[in-house]
C-alpha cells in the first residue's frame, strides 16, 4: 500500500506542477568540515593537522505549486552524499510531500512522510512536537476534513503507523464537544487495537474547563481473558474567584491496561508523570494565586500522586511568594515539602532578577535542601557597544562550572565569538574553549563549543561551516 500511495501521489504532484499557475521554489544548502590535530604517543595534541572530515553536506529543495485556488501540491527533496563513498553518486530523498484538494465543504489531503492533523483535544492526542516521551501519527496517509451540519470532521488512514482515525467536534454553547475514534494494526491478526474518546472544553459561568475520557482496548483471542484495555480520565479548570484570588486544578487517572497497550501512542497528558513512560495511577493538583496587591503574590499548591506502576504515593506541598520590589528587581521564594511513602524532604529556593540597565540583566538562585548541600547559580548578560557577554556559574559541593559566551562585532557582518567552560566534576576537570569568526551564513572555528552545564573536554580542531539560500 505504501508503494501504491507514493506512486499515486507522485503522479498527481507531477500533473499539478505541469498545470500550475504559480510555483514557489526555495533551496537551501549547508556544508560542514573539520580537521582534528594529530596526537602523539602520549595522547597529547601536536601541531600537525589530521585529515579533513566532511561532517555534513545537505541540500534541500522546497517546491509548492497551485494550479488553482482549489488545489495545492508541495514536496521537499533532500540531497546528500553517500558518506561511505564520497566520490560515488549522491542520494536523493523525498523529505515530505502532500497534495491538497479544497472545496467549500471538504478538503482532501494525501500526504507522504508528514504529520497527521492534530486532534486539538485536551489530552493533546496526536500533537506533533510534544515534550520528550510523546508520540503521534506520522508517515503516509490520506485525510478528509471539513464541516457539515455544524460539525467539524477529520478522518484519515495512515499506512505507516497502521492507524485509521476519526475526529468530530461541535459547539454546544458555551461548550465545545469532541469525539475521537482510532483503530490500529488493521490487517494484522490478533494485534488489532481500538480507542474511543469524548472531550469537553469551554467556559461555564466563570470557570474555564477542559475534560476528556479515552478508552483503549486490544483483543488477541476469543476468550474474555484474551484482551486488555483501560482508560485515561483527564480534567483541569481555572477560575478567578475574586479580583485577588485565582483557583486552578488538574486531575488525572491512567489505567495500567491503557499504558500496556497504548504506550506507543502517548502524550505527556496520557502519562501519569509527564515524560515518564509506563507511569500510571492517579494524580491531583490544586493551586491558588493570591495577589493582595499588584506587586505581591502567594501561590500555595497541593499535589497528590499515586504511582501504581512502582507502588509509590507522594504528597507535595509547595508555597511560592513573588515580590516585585521595583521595575528593576523581582524576588521569588519557593518552599517545597515532599513525602514519598514515609520519606519526607524539604527544600527552599530563592531567586532574584535584577535589571539595572536596559542592556544589563543579572539573575541569581539559591537552592537549599534541608539537611542537604547548597546549590548556587547565577548568570549575567550584557551588551556594551559592539560587545555582548553572557556569563554563568553554578556551584555545589561536588560539582561546579563557569561558562562564558562573548561576541564582538568586528564589522557590520563579521563577528568574533569566544565560548569557554571550566567544569569541575567531583575533582575531575573538563575544560574547553571555542573561537570562531562568524558571517551571516558561514563560520570558521577553532576548538569545540560546549553547552552550558554539560561537561566537555577540549578538542584541538579547526573547522568551517557554510550555508546559503537559492
Amino acid at each position: 500500500m505504501k508503494k501504491v500511495l507514493f506512486l499515486i501521489l507522485a503522479l498527481l504532484l507531477t500533473l499539478t506542477f505541469v498545470y500550475a499557475q504559480e510555483v514557489t521554489f526555495y533551496g537551501y544548502s549547508e556544508i560542514g568540515v573539520h580537521s582534528e590535530f594529530l596526537k602523539d604517543s602520549n595522547g597529547n595534541y601536536s601541531n600537525t593537522l589530521g585529515p579533513v572530515n566532511l561532517d555534513y553536506w545537505n541540500t534541500y529543495f522546497k517546491i509548492k505549486a497551485e494550479p488553482s485556488s482549489l488545489l495545492e501540491s508541495y514536496f521537499e527533496l533532500h540531497l546528500y552524499p553517500n558518506y561511505s563513498n564520497l566520490f560515488g553518486p549522491g542520494i536523493i530523498e523525498v523529505q515530505k510531500a502532500h497534495l491538497i484538494a479544497k472545496s467549500s465543504v471538504m478538503n482532501l489531503r494525501v500526504y507522504y512522510r508528514e504529520d497527521a492533523t492534530p486532534f486539538d483535544d485536551p489530552l493533546l492526542l496526536n500533537k506533533p512536537g510534544d515534550l520528550p516521551g510523546s508520540s503521534w501519527i506520522w508517515g503516509n496517509g490520506i485525510e478528509i476534513s471539513g464541516k457539515a451540519f455544524d460539525t467539524n470532521f477529520l478522518a484519515g488512514i495512515n499506512s505507516s503507523d497502521q492507524i485509521s482515525y476519526v475526529r468530530l467536534k461541535r459547539a454546544f454553547p458555551p461548550l465545545m464537544v469532541g469525539f475521537t475514534a482510532m483503530g490500529s494494526n488493521w490487517g494484522q491478526a490478533n494485534t488489532g487495537k481500538s480507542l474511543f474518546g469524548v472531550d469537553v472544553t469551554g467556559k461555564v459561568a466563570n470557570v474555564d474547563i477542559k475534560a476528556e475520557g479515552i478508552y483503549g482496548k486490544c483483543v488477541w483471542g476469543p476468550n474474555p481473558t484474551d484482551s486488555e484495555g483501560g482508560m485515561v480520565l483527564y480534567g483541569d479548570f481555572s477560575t478567578q474567584l475574586t479580583p485577588v484570588i485565582k483557583l486552578y486544578g488538574i486531575g488525572k487517572k491512567v489505567d495500567k491496561g491503557y499504558i500496556n497497550q497504548f504506550d506507543w501512542f502517548k502524550t505527556d497528558q496520557t502519562q501519569l508523570i509527564p515524560g515518564t513512560s509506563k507511569s500510571y495511577g492517579t494524580y491531583f493538583k490544586l493551586g491558588s494565586v493570591i495577589a493582595p496587591i499588584s506587586n505581591l503574590s502567594f501561590e500555595p499548591i497541593v499535589e497528590l500522586i499515586n504511582r501504581e506502576d512502582i507502588s509509590q504515593k507522594t504528597t507535595k506541598l509547595t508555597g511560592i511568594v513573588t515580590y516585585i520590589v521595583s521595575k528593576n528587581l523581582t524576588i521569588k521564594g519557593t518552599v517545597n515539602n515532599s513525602t514519598v511513602d514515609s520519606t519526607n524532604s524539604t527544600n527552599v529556593t530563592l531567586e532574584a532578577t535584577f535589571v539595572p540597565l536596559k542592556d544589563l540583566s543579572v539573575y541569581g538562585k539559591l537552592y537549599q535542601p534541608i539537611g542537604g548541600n547548597t546549590e548556587l547559580y547565577g548568570n549575567l548578560s550584557t551588551i556594551y557597544n559592539n560587545l555582548s557577554i553572557y556569563l554563568a556559574g553554578n556551584y555545589t559541593t561536588n560539582k561546579s562550572y563557569l561558562f562564558l559566551n562573548a561576541a564582538y562585532d568586528l564589522a557590520k557582518n563579521l563577528k568574533l565569538r569566544g565560548i569557554s567552560q571550566l567544569f569541575n566534576d567531583n575533582g575531575t576537570k573538563h575544560n574547553t574553549y571555542y573561537l570562531a569568526l562568524e558571517l551571516p551564513n558561514a563560520s570558521l572555528y577553532f576548538g569545540n563549543a560546549p553547552e552550558e552545564g554539560t561537561p566537555a573536554d577540549f578538542v584541538k580542531q579547526i573547522g568551517a561551516k557554510i550555508s546559503f539560500d537559492f
